[in-house]
Order: C-alpha cells, then structure tokens, then sequence
C-alpha cells in the first residue's frame, strides 16, 4: 500500500503550485477529458485502498481484543493512522486537482467559443479586405465608378466602425487569460515549447494566430482605405479628363457647323476655367497626398500609384493645352475670317478689274474703220484706249504679288475651313470665291504679257490714224507739232 501511494501521489500533484521549470506529471501531457477520466480512475483505486486500510485496522482491533497482550502494535497502529492521513492528503489533492482540470476544461472551452467567434469576424473581414485588393489591382471584373465608391464606403464605414471586431477580440483575449491564469506563469512561447502545456498547445496557437490576424488585419484596413480612396480618385479624373475631351470635340464640331463663336466660347470658358481647372488639381493633389501616406506605411502600390499620378497629370496638360489652343483660337477666329474676308474682297476686285479691262481692251481693239474716220470720234477712243492699257499696265505689275497672296489665302483659308466658325454654306462660298479667283489670275498670268503686246501696238496705231487726220489740226500747222498735240490730248 506504500508503494502504491508513493506512486499515486506523484499523479495528484497540484501542478498549479509547480514551479516554471518543473518536469511534466503524468497528467499533464494529456487532454482534460483524458486527465480527469485518468484522475477518477485513481480516486476509485484510493477508495478500494481506503476500505482495504479499514479492514486491516478492524482485523487489528479484533487481534488486540482477542488477547495480543504481549504483542507491541503501536508501529504498526502508527503506520496505519499515517497511512490514513496520507490517503485522506491523496483524496483532497485529488479532488482539488479534478477541480483544476474541470476548471482548466472549462476555461479552454470558452477560450474556442470565443475564438470562434471572433474567427468568423476575422473571415468577414479579410473577405472585404481581398474584394477591395481585387479592386485596387484591376482584378476581377472590371469595376465602374460607382462600384468603386460603393467598395471605397464600406472599407472606410469598417476601417471606422471597429468596435464589433475590437469586442470580440477583448473577449477572447480575456477568456485566454483567465485560461492561462490556470496555468503556471510563463509566456506563450514558453506554453509552446513545454510538455506541462501539451494540452493547450493548439488553444494557444489558434489565440497567438488569431492575434496575428487581427494586428496584420488593422495594418491591411488602413492601408486598404487609403489605396481605394486613391483609386476612386484615379477613375474620378479619368472620367474627367474623358468628358473634356468629349466636350472639346463636340466644341470643334460646333465650330466647324458654323455655329456663334462667342457662344461656343462663353460655354467653354464656363467649364474649362471654373470646373475642370478648379477640380481636377485638387484630385491630383489628393492622389500624391495618398501615395505619400502609403509611403510611410510601406505600402507595396507606392511605385504604381506614383506612375499613375503621372501619368494623369500628363494628360490632364495635354488637355488643358488643347482646350487652352481652341479657347485662344475662338477668340481670334472671327478676327481671322474677317482678314481673310478683306483680303479675298480685294483680291476678287482686282482680278474681276483686270479680266474686266482685258476684255475691254480686246474690244476697244476691233473698232471699226468707220469710226476711226472722224478726227474728234478716233482721238476719243485713242485716249481711252491709252487709259485703259496704262491702268491695265498698273495692275498687272501687281500679278506675281496677287498670285502669291491668293496661294497664301488658300492656306489660310484650308486652316479656317478645319476650324470652322462660320455657317458650311458660308464657308463653301469663300472657297468657291478664291478657287474662281485661284483659275482668273492662272490665266490672267499667261494672258497678261500678250495684252500688253498686243495693246501698244494698238495704241501706237491709233495715234497713228488721228495724226493722218487731216480735220484734227489746221493745214497751216505743221506735222510734228500736230503729232505732240494730238499725243497730248489721249495721254
């Protein structure tokens, strides 16, 4: 019986009273279910050896009521009495371990109640957290922007509304602790490492990993916050920087219908100077603000949102310089076709004046020989001839210098058919006008050199013909004074 309590005592050892580095007891590397049930097993055993120490104690008070008078049985009445109080020690350490196991049970088993809990809030969260990191990336079905601000309100309504999963983590941090509270004092990673915790060692990594996830999952929501804000951003601007330039092309197409400049210009102005200038600077600003934000958080997107913010700044400069183009050419625009118009009015009225006196001159050429007999009738065409061929003259020194200002006109003009600004049917005169002009001056500069041939020829022998005219002077004034008076009168 002895030996059986040496070893029976080794197993109802308190091992709440062990000290850190104690050895493991032979409950202690088991489960609670299996420890207790182990436990009960020697209680049972206690007893039989209870009621085996009794029998023997009444077989001894039986001998000693029969007459064992000269047998010594205080050692043995000692080691009996000893036995008892070592038995009843055994029984109470017993009990007192059953209820440390029933204990250490029970508070294991909140510890996964509230483990689980908060594990399935874990797994919300981290399931919001990877849809919006799909969103971030570009992964997945491509988001428009009202599902990207939809994402971007619940991550920020989660990141700021932390309580549910901050009470849940409370609550299994606190049941974690009364469990560990059970055990000897040491770290967790020291529970990890011993035989005295083989019962927990699962309890203590699920709570260890759990907290892991929850301090990993803050870090992750914050980040996560500031990266869909960066996005929305990006997909603000760039519906942006889509609507201007849509609006700069119907701008041009208005322009080119012949639609009021000013009008166009007022409605551009509008837009450009008080919405797209004022609002988008502000978000490109947000956008580096954010990514320097994500910097400090060591964020893995800082490379690819700096290449963004870039990129949309690029092109927003290229934008606002098209619409800055088209603004400054609005403003000059009616300017211009009013120049082109001055220029193409006086380039119309000199070439319709010199197809005008060339066919004049051709016809002032085949007057008849009727006409030509009468000295007053001959010196009156003569004169007008001459007038007509000096101011012919006149503007055909002008010819190359017209040519090269109807060539430059049809640039200029090539220019503001692109641009617009005037009614089509406007626009097709003014084109029809120059090409009619562009044909005149062609031929007129072929034509120009045989006019002039031709029409001093013909003057020389008009003046010829009014000086043979013997009725145009007297008879008594001689031949060369006679010539330089009828020369004067048609010069």
């Amino acid at each position: 019986m002895s030996e059986w309590i040496e070893e029976a005592e080794t197993v109802t050892y308190d091992t709440s009273e062990l000290p850190k580095e104690s050895a493991a007891d032979v409950l202690a590397s088991l489960s609670a279910d299996e420890a207790i049930r182990r436990l009960r097993m020697h209680c049972v055993s206690i007893s039989a050896h209870q009621k085996a120490l009794a029998e023997a104690e009444k077989r001894l008070d039986e001998l000693k009521a029969l007459g064992l008078k000269n047998v010594n049985t205080s050692q043995l009445e000692a080691a009996i009495a000893e036995t008892k109080e070592r038995i009843a020690i055994m029984l109470e350490a017993a009990r007192k371990r059953e209820e440390l196991l029933l204990s250490q049970n029970k508070a294991q088993d909140n510890v996964n109640s509230a483990l689980e809990n908060f594990e399935v809030w874990l797994d919300d969260s981290d399931n919001l957290l990877d849809s919006s990191r799909q969103a971030i990336l570009g992964e997945g079905p491509s988001l428009d922007l009202a599902s990207l601000e939809r994402k971007l309100a619940l991550q920020e309504a989660f990141s700021e509304n932390q309580s549910e999963g901050e009470k849940l983590f409370e609550l299994a941090t606190s049941a974690f602790d009364d469990m560990v509270s059970l055990w000897p004092k040491v770290t967790p990673a020291e529970m990890l490492n011993s035989e005295v915790f083989s019962g927990i060692h699962d309890t203590v990594k699920r709570m260890e990993s759990a907290r892991e996830r929850y301090e990993s999952l803050l870090r992750r929501a914050q980040t996560a916050v500031l990266a869909l804000r960066f996005v929305v951003t990006d997909k603000r601007i760039e519906a942006k920087l889509k609507e201007a330039s849509e609006k700069l092309r119907i701008e041009e197409v208005r322009i080119e219908n012949g639609e009021v400049v000013t009008d166009i210009l007022n409605d551009h102005e509008e837009y450009f100077t008080s919405d797209l200038m004022e609002r988008v600077p502000a978000m490109l600003s947000d956008m580096k603000q954010i990514t320097e934000q994500l910097v400090e958080l060591e964020s893995e997107f800082v490379e690819d949102f700096a290449k963004r913010t870039e990129v949309r700044s690029e092109t927003f400069f290229i934008v606002t310089a098209r619409a800055e183009k088209l603004a400054k050419n609005m403003r000059f625009l009616p300017d211009r076709w009013l120049d082109f118009d001055a220029k193409l009015s006086g380039l119309v009225k000199w070439t319709n004046e010199l197809e005008s006196l060339a066919g004049r001159l051709r016809e002032e050429g085949a007057a008849g020989e009727q006409e030509l007999l009468e000295a007053s009738v001959a010196a009156d065409i003569a004169a007008r001839y001459r007038a007509m061929l000096m101011r012919f003259e006149e503007l055909a020194d002008s010819t190359d210098q017209n040519v090269s200002m109807a060539e430059r006109l049809n640039n200029i003009l090539t220019e503001l058919l692109a641009e617009g600004g005037l009614p089509p049917a406007a626009m097709a005169q003014r084109r029809t006008s120059l090409a009619r002009v562009l044909n005149s001056l062609h031929d007129l500069k072929a034509d120009v050199h045989g006019v002039l041939q031709s029409g001093s020829l013909l003057s020389l022998f008009l003046l010829n013909v009014v000086i043979r005219l013997e009725n145009v002077l007297s008879p008594r004034t001689d031949s060369q004074q006679r010539y330089f008076c009828v020369y004067n009168l048609f010069l």
